[in-house]
């Protein structure tokens, strides 16, 4: 299944963009001063974060989108359930139809793959069985009893 995606020149009317209601867009600025910290501008809409990028030229914007399309077909609640090749395809004509993407003229950078898989053995196995992440050790809590297991 798809999921996580990157596009990082989107192909789009930044000015009907701007305009949309699910869009709120925001930069950073100092509250005493005014100043503005970064001219990035960004929005973020059930799972997916927008940027709008300034040119150099500073005529425009270049759009970059990325998040979970699973996560936006669930209007941002979750993305763990099923999402079918049909569902990938319905999220798409709803990124055409919401903000006015031009899938044809877009490119993606990056793009989540994953597979659900049924595993022969239970998974407390895999849990156990963890030793640490980017130099961190794991630390796995249990819903039920709300106890920590640190490995």
């Amino acid at each position: 299944m798809f999921d996580g995606i990157k596009v990082q020149d989107v192909s789009v009317n930044v000015d009907a963009l701007l305009k949309n209601d699910r869009l709120t867009f925001g930069g950073l600025v100092d509250t005493q001063t005014g100043f503005i910290l970064s001219p990035i501008r960004r929005a973020q809409d059930q799972g997916l974060n927008f940027r709008l990028i300034p040119y150099q030229t500073g005529q425009g914007y270049r759009v970059e989108v990325k998040g979970s399309l699973h996560k936006f077909y669930n209007n941002g609640i979750h993305n763990a359930d099923q999402y079918t090749a049909n569902d990938l395809l319905l999220t798409l004509n709803r990124l055409v139809t919401d903000y006015g993407f031009n899938l044809s003229e877009s490119k993606i950078n990056n793009i989540e793959f994953g597979v659900n898989i049924e595993l022969p053995f239970a998974i407390s196995q895999v849990f156990a069985n963890l030793i640490c992440y980017k130099k961190t050790a794991f630390c796995i809590r249990f819903m039920q009893s709300d106890a920590v297991l640190r490995l």
